[in-house]
């Protein structure tokens, strides 16, 4: 499947985005993105039979892409 996909980068903060705290984690995200996806699940995933070190971000919007 193709299409536009979220992701995990480090930014700056500009007038279009919402910022999330979450304890001593700042999560940006565009404000319309956030708008028009109503809810964004954020979870780590770690692959064990992948070796050491292997893992990442899953990003789930409440509404597809």
């Amino acid at each position: 499947t193709t299409g536009p996909s979220l992701g995990v980068l480090v930014d700056e903060k500009t007038d279009d985005d919402t910022v999330c705290r979450f304890e001593d984690l700042e999560v940006i995200i565009d404000t319309a993105l956030l708008q028009y996806c109503e809810k964004i699940t954020v979870d780590y995933v770690q692959q064990e039979s992948a070796g050491c070190g292997s893992g990442g971000f899953k990003i789930t919007p409440q509404n597809n892409l």
